[in-house]
């Protein structure tokens, strides 16, 4: 061995030794050890920042003794005094459990304001399998970050042959008062007209008392919170109609076998008339499907607000029949088209996996609908939603394939903030970006013919996660 080969070993050697040294250091520093108590203050203002977000004005120890109420197991950890490097670091590794243990036990009930949606689709019987398609779009289920805000019928008939059904669709919301059924629906309108706050105190985590008109109307913070509700939530109102078009593979392989038999015929090639026979066989079964999503939003500003609340409300506590009759009257509520999208799904299933025509439509009609949706809201800056940040160490969030994610995507860091008027406010604290090695695959297909085993049940960032805390919420910017 050579010199040169021997002082390249020896270094290695000296600097592995030297690593538990250098880390310790690290973590030294990370801690605050090096600069008096800012480790204790940085982590109870950590701690109270991530109570504040996930249970609003409750305390730790009200969060404490609720869990302990509800028979929830709660976990302590024993306060470690910072005197030795030894000390801190089991502190930290400590509340590091104390964080995951509580995340895992939140966050299915974390709160977060979401987007309300209400979903159809074109009706058209003339098309192949209309009565599947329709049955399979009738037991979709609404993606969890949104909140579902169905008002009525989701079959809207559509005029068969017609390429473009967007007058149809026009016309329908409109003759069916939908953006009027949608704020009925907000203010849980009965049978005798009289509506509340309950849904919307529900959805936006306001207390029920705070958003009592009359009270509200008389004071500054009330008339916030409710432009607050406005702004946050009833402006955040969005239908969705899907248009399918489904194509049988066999169809489109029986194309394809004609003009391989012709090309074959006219050129007298028996290899081109063999693959006639295969090409059937080949293409297996299965759908191509093609849908048109067409999005519209609730028209809901500071003008319409007024005149609902001034010429419009009554409740259990003011009853007026003349405001009955205009709100049933009135034609000032509007949907906006924002826009369309169009998105392909292809769900094979070869002729040796014995699926059949039912499983194939769920799977192609619910990929599509979930590429469709995800290109709105890349497309659409007002159609993004916010999704709760899992952990900051890794950095993950419980979103993949099925919401669009792709290699390169980059979200904002959002503190959720409340200020003084009772108005909420969002700072960024930081931007990450999608790991691509480490996508969540949630696609409905997942239980398909191909691998989709995975390790990985979140998909994970990469960027700066210092001052970050689970349940800041992230939101796509590019």
């Amino acid at each position: 061995m050579s010199i040169h080969h021997k002082s390249i070993n020896t270094f290695a050697t000296l600097f592995l030794l030297l690593i538990p040294i250098i880390n310790i250091t690290a973590q030294e520093e990370d801690l605050g050890i090096n600069d008096g108590k800012r480790n204790l203050n940085s982590y109870r203002e950590i701690e109270r920042k991530r109570y504040a977000n996930l249970y609003g004005d409750l305390t730790h120890h009200e969060v404490v003794e609720n869990a302990h109420l509800n028979g929830k197991e709660s976990i302590e950890v024993n306060k470690v005094q910072t005197d030795s490097i030894a000390n801190a670091i089991e502190k930290k590794e400590a509340e590091k459990k104390l964080k995951i243990a509580k995340i895992s036990k939140d966050f299915p009930h974390l709160k977060y304001r979401r987007s309300s949606l209400y979903t159809l689709m074109v009706d058209d019987e003339l098309r192949e399998f209309s009565n599947n398609i329709a049955n399979s779009f009738a037991n979709f289920h609404i993606q969890e970050k949104f909140n579902e805000h169905n008002v009525g019928p989701y079959l809207i008939p559509g005029e068969g042959g017609d390429k473009e059904q967007l007058p149809v669709i026009e016309t329908f919301l409109t003759d069916h008062e939908i953006a009027k059924k949608l704020v009925s629906r907000w203010f849980n309108r009965n049978k005798e007209g009289l509506f509340d706050m309950h849904i919307v105190a529900e959805r936006g985590f306001y207390s029920a008392s705070d958003l009592d008109i009359k009270t509200a109307e008389n004071s500054q913070r009330g008339l916030s919170l409710l432009g607050d509700a406005g702004e946050e939530l009833i402006k955040n109102t969005f239908v969705i109609v899907n248009d399918y078009k489904f194509t049988n593979k066999e169809v489109v392989a029986e194309k394809a076998s004609s003009l391989f038999k012709l090309a074959g015929a006219l050129t007298n090639n028996d290899d081109l008339a063999s693959l006639a026979s295969d090409s059937v066989e080949a293409v297996g079964k299965g759908y191509i499907i093609k849908v048109n999503s067409y999005l519209f939003s609730l028209e809901w500003t500071e003008e319409t607000a007024a005149i609902f609340y001034n010429d419009f409300w009554i409740d259990k506590n003011y009853f007026d029949e003349s405001k009955k009759k205009a709100f049933e009257e009135t034609n000032i509520f509007k949907l906006k088209f924002v826009g369309m999208q169009s998105a392909h799904a292809d769900v094979q299933s070869t002729i040796f996996s014995g699926k059949g025509n039912r499983e194939l439509i769920i799977k192609a009609t619910s990929k599509a609908s979930d590429k469709a949706l995800a290109k709105l809201q890349r497309q659409y800056e007002e159609f993004r939603t916010t999704t709760p940040l899992y952990s900051t160490d890794p950095l993950t969030a419980k979103i993949g394939t099925k919401e669009g994610l792709e290699k390169g995507d980059k979200y904002e860091v959002l503190e959720q903030t409340v200020n003084k008027e009772g108005k909420t406010e969002y700072k960024r604290k930081a931007v990450i970006k999608v790991n691509p090695k480490k996508i969540w695959n949630n696609s409905f297909a997942a239980d398909d013919d191909e691998d989709h085993t995975q390790e990985i049940d979140k998909t994970h960032f990469s960027g700066k996660g210092k001052g970050l805390y689970s349940g800041m919420l992230i939101r796509q910017i590019n």
